[in-house]
């Protein structure tokens, strides 16, 4: 049962992404369009802030252009996005906190964050039980418990390369 319902959340997942790069987005006039909220947990205060702040400011611009050019079409439905921005104050409560926000105040669709990896599983330690998709948006080391797995049904890591200890590049596809 468990397993049907992420299968589900995957593969609408999957079908927001691929549908905004080769079905085009919607310029269909009129059509009432529902909203998806994104939630995004960053490092946007402290030493590491820039990089937070560029994440974030990256999924902004993103979703901002799929919402200008008329959302996403999904078979009868259209979506557009608000994008909800929270800090990790680099430190796992912190991040665990930012989640919880977003889970249970703003209702985020999906949790993108974190790129430390104690981080990481503070958030999925929230999203799992709420049944809400965490999107891992890097990891700085693959393969760590806080990683996807097999064992973590609703953790994605969308990231289609990664760097191995020796530096050089290998393409994997962590759905």
């Amino acid at each position: 049962m468990e397993t049907k319902r992420t299968s589900r959340a995957l593969v609408l997942l999957i079908l927001l992404i691929l549908s905004s790069f080769f079905i085009g987005y919607n310029s269909a006039a009129g059509a009432a369009t529902k909203t998806l909220k994104i939630g995004v947990v960053m490092p946007i205060s402290g030493p590491i802030s820039t990089v937070g702040m560029a994440w974030v400011r990256g999924f902004e611009l993103y979703f901002n252009k799929v919402n200008a050019a008329g959302g996403v079409k999904i078979g009868d439905g259209t979506y557009n996005f608000n994008v909800i921005a929270e800090d990790s104050r680099v430190n796992p409560e912190g991040a665990g906190n930012a989640a919880k926000k977003l889970v249970f105040q703003d209702k985020a669709t999906f949790v993108f964050g974190e790129i430390l990896e104690q981080d990481t599983q503070a958030i999925y330690d929230v999203t799992l039980p709420n049944k809400v998709l965490h999107l891992i948006t890097w990891i700085n080391v693959p393969w760590h418990p806080a990683d996807v797995s097999a064992d973590k049904p609703l953790c994605v890591r969308p990231s289609l390369f990664q760097t191995l200890p020796s530096g050089r590049w290998i393409k994997i596809l962590s759905l």
